[in-house]
């Protein structure tokens, strides 16, 4: 596709091939969007670039049948009787549907259900569309892909007038007791997510009306006033989700933001040949001597290739961002504080006292007596002993204390008090991670977050992570490969589900060695 002005329908293509060509068999891929943002024009353009061979989805056409919505709306609350909202999906149907195709061979056909809006409901089995063959990926594409529950969501006022008439909060909680149910599961099979971003949901209500008047065939501006109240009312049964998800609450993803005309709201970077995401304590730096003498082939090779290599560490920008232009790396961003900001390309700017630092500590301070006798972080310890902690010189220690995003410590209390603090800290928005020595304090962004944060800045490229402890997981097991770094040190890391896959490895090697075996071949599975 050309890169030079890049589309939804370029980014996507380009995104479904990187997935094709690094899993190990047929990719299960996911797309979320809201009504009208592009998604059909979009999957045209999958269907002609890969000639049928993609088997594309929608979840629309998983709706319920007419009667079996009316029973939900007879059961549970009569505005189930819209189709859309989570609960009125076959998500059994759609499972099975999905499992079909990737068992599929070369000759065999898949009936793929239909849903016709012009009628609301099913058409009958007779008429489903087929698939043919064995495919090369499963797209699946749909408004509420990926979106998480929110438990406290029955209990909120009402948003619009849909919302008040739900005065007991029923239909409400149906739809959070699904999303956190049989559409988490459902969510559980992805193996990677792509989400569309609307400018907001204004927007959404203009799109739905165009899209409306494409339905019926109508001019553009041509819709019945009656029927563009019908749109304005229907829409809102989705309005407290599509604010959700555009506020982030959604499966990690690459994201492609979209303008009203629907073109690529800030058009990413060219695709570089390699991303690479990667831990330092333990990972890309020794744990005892902090030296990445070990990884110098592959770091080499990162720099021949044009690759961009993102250091993510729990350290501070003032720790990175000197050893990121040793390295020669400065060009590329850097995730920091395990994740709680990011150190933009060669930014060397240093706040002081920054907001979420300033936060943390005061919530620490009104923690109560027995649990605050259980906690001592950076800030609390003097350069010397930072230093004697965590084995770095003086010069390194102090910049360790710097914090702007996070507070790293140690815990001295035992479990069940921990889960005090954890609660304690958690009404204020904190979070507490363990990672490799340290239990750190933050408002929960992970590494993970700011990887796909970093990775929608270019255009669709492999991505590998590398990290040795429990906070590096998510990060590693959302990559196109992961790598678990031996680390005899650290905590034990428990098989994980990639590793079954051969989408998770682990390293022979302990450290920077390992670190460059991983990275090595990884850049010849590419070539």
């Amino acid at each position: 596709m050309d890169d030079s002005q890049p589309t939804i329908a370029s980014l996507l293509v380009d995104w479904i091939e990187v997935q094709i060509k690094l899993h190990p068999g047929i990719p299960v891929l996911f797309v979320s969007g809201a009504q009208g943002i592009g998604k059909s024009t979009a999957l045209h353009a999958v269907a002609e670039r890969f000639a049928g061979r993609v088997a594309a989805l929608s979840i629309d056409d998983f709706y319920q049948p007419q009667s079996d919505r009316k029973a939900l709306a007879s059961k549970i609350s009569p505005l189930f009787e819209v189709r859309g909202p989570p609960g009125t999906h076959d998500l059994a149907l759609l499972k099975l549907t999905i499992d079909a195709l990737l068992v599929a061979g070369d000759a065999d056909e898949t009936s793929i259900p239909v849903f016709d809006k012009t009628v609301d409901d099913r058409v009958d089995e007779a008429d489903w569309a087929v698939f043919q063959g064995r495919p090369k990926a499963i797209l699946l594409e749909g408004w509420c892909v990926g979106a998480l529950p929110d438990p406290a969501a029955p209990q909120a006022p009402a948003l619009n007038t849909i919302e008040s008439r739900d005065a007991s909060g029923a239909w409400r909680a149906y739809q959070e007791q699904h999303l956190a149910g049989p559409y988490a599961d459902l969510w559980d099979r992805a193996d990677a997510f792509l989400h569309l971003s609307a400018p907001g949901f204004e927007q959404v209500l203009a799109w739905r009306t165009q899209q409306e008047e494409t339905t019926l065939g109508l001019d553009r501006g041509q819709l019945p006033s009656e029927r563009r109240a019908w749109v304005a009312d229907f829409i809102q049964h989705y309005e407290r989700i599509t604010h959700r998800l555009l506020d982030g609450g959604q499966r990690r993803g690459y994201q492609i933001k979209v303008n009203a005309d629907r073109s690529v709201r800030n058009p990413p970077k060219p695709a570089p040949p390699l991303l690479v995401f990667s831990d330092l304590d333990g990972t890309l730096l020794d744990h005892h001597t902090y030296s990445f003498d070990a990884a110098s082939e592959a770091l080499n090779a990162l720099r021949e290739l044009g690759a961009v290599l993102v250091l993510s560490s729990s350290k501070t920008a003032a720790e990175i961002s000197p050893l990121r232009a040793e390295l020669g790396f400065e060009h590329c961003p850097a995730i920091v504080e395990n994740g709680g900001g990011i150190l933009e390309p060669r930014e060397r700017v240093e706040p002081q006292g920054a907001a979420p630092h300033v936060e943390i500590r005061a919530a620490l301070a009104a923690a109560p007596a027995d649990l605050q006798e259980h906690f001592a972080g950076f800030s609390d310890w003097s350069v010397a002993e930072v230093a004697a902690r965590t084995g770095l010189s003086h010069k390194a220690a102090a910049r360790a204390k710097q914090r702007q995003f996070s507070e790293p410590g140690l815990w001295t209390g035992p479990s069940e008090m921990l889960t005090r603090f954890k609660a304690h800290l958690a009404r204020s928005g904190i979070f507490a991670q363990r990672g490799g020595r340290f239990l750190t304090l933050s408002h929960g962004m992970t590494k993970a977050d700011q990887m796909f944060e970093i990775a929608s800045r270019y255009a669709p490229a492999p991505m590998i992570a590398l990290g040795d402890a429990p906070n590096d997981l998510e990060m590693i097991s959302s990559a196109h490969r992961g790598v678990i770094i031996k680390n005899a040190n650290g905590p034990k890391i428990e098989r994980t589900a990639g590793e079954a896959t051969g989408k998770t490895v682990r390293s022979v090697e302990i450290g920077p060695a390992g670190w460059n075996r991983a990275i090595l071949e990884f850049i010849a599975q590419l070539e």
